[in-house]
């Protein structure tokens, strides 16, 4: 997979790294890959085969039920239908469509100290703690409010279905690209419940 299709910068992926002569290669089975939290041993069969005989190695390795999930998503990535993998289906959206959600959140709560802004996603995890995607957010300004930006967030986090975003300047500001498919309605609703209190 190319990380340059999802406009992101090349990031060299473990075959690249295997192809340029590296004998073993660690990486992560979650973040990127987007599979469950795990980690992966790669390279020439004579390391890996040392690493299986240590006695830990035993203590270390993937229970059925996650070695599942991991093969299920690798296969995804064989069948070029990794656009289905949660993390890349988030990556894939375009900051049209974050503008389409936000801007329907903005018209149907109507308040004055709700804004658009352009924002940045970060994308995060270790091989990429620096890039990010062009998008949009809901910014709730809380300088008029009875209540601050902080106290909004600890507020809407322990929730029956915790509503994350970020406090900046006495801002809450809500990026909808990591929301899952119709996950946006119950956003929707939560502020319409939350903000009508303050």
């Amino acid at each position: 997979m190319n990380t340059e299709e999802f406009s992101i910068q090349y990031e060299p992926t473990v075959q690249d790294a295997i192809n340029d002569g590296v004998d073993l290669v660690f990486f992560s089975g979650d973040k990127l890959i987007g599979g469950p939290q795990s980690g992966i041993i790669a390279g020439k069969e004579k390391y890996v085969q040392l690493i299986e005989k240590y006695p830990l190695t035993r203590a270390l390795r993937l229970d059925k039920v996650l070695l599942a999930g991991l093969i299920a998503t690798l296969q995804m990535y064989i069948t070029e239908s990794y656009i289905d993998i949660p993390i890349w289906n988030m990556i894939s959206k375009s900051k049209e469509d974050m503008l389409k959600i936000v801007k329907h959140w903005k018209d149907k709560l109507d308040y004055e100290f709700l804004h658009i802004e352009e924002s940045k996603t970060m994308i995060g995890g270790g091989s990429m703690p620096e890039q990010h995607i062009n998008s949009y957010s809901l910014s709730i300004d809380f300088d008029s409010l009875s209540i601050n930006a902080s106290q909004f967030s600890k507020k809407v986090i322990n929730k029956p279905t915790p509503l994350i975003g970020r406090v900046k300047d006495n801002k809450f500001i809500l990026d909808p690209r990591t929301l899952l498919d119709k996950q946006d309605v119950e956003v929707h609703k939560l502020l319409e419940e939350e903000l009508k209190l303050i």
